[in-house]
């Protein structure tokens, strides 16, 4: 059986870090609510969790690489089990997202498969999926880490 230990404190720090991902979110109501309240009182306590916020997808990303680097597995075992799964969710939202932007600018006449590839290649990173190439490329490079 695999090693099944569990580290409470690195729950911990996910529970932390998803909820400061949704409060990053919130935009005018909680993230942004600083630039409203200027002469408020509460105006550097606001400010304060807007800054703290911003180290939830890095704490994200060092839970990940923590869990990842004491497995030990295969290189191809890494492939098929990790990353070609991986890139397959990522090539279908990216897909999803393709299709969005063509009904967007009603540009349907424009689809083609060459087309989406060029979009995942030469286009400008989609801000929404900035951290699933970002964990793409963690993993590609997770054998060089631990050898």
């Amino acid at each position: 059986m695999a090693n099944t230990r569990r580290y409470y404190y690195l729950d911990c720090i996910k529970i932390f870090a998803i909820i400061f991902v949704v409060f990053n979110h919130t935009n005018a109501r909680g993230f942004f609510l600083f630039s409203q309240q200027m002469n408020s009182p509460l105006f550097y306590f606001y400010l304060l969790v807007s800054l703290i916020c911003k180290v939830a997808v890095p704490l994200l990303f060092m839970v990940s690489g923590a869990l990842l680097l004491n497995k030990k597995e295969s290189l191809g075992v890494l492939w098929k089990k990790r990353i070609l799964r991986y890139t397959i969710i990522v090539i279908v939202f990216s897909f999803i997202r393709y299709l969005f932007d063509l009904q967007y600018y009603n540009n349907w006449n424009s689809f083609t498969l060459l087309g989406f590839f060029r979009y995942i290649y030469a286009a400008p990173m989609e801000i929404p999926y900035w951290f699933l190439y970002t964990y793409l490329a963690a993993l590609i490079m997770l054998p060089f880490y631990v050898r």
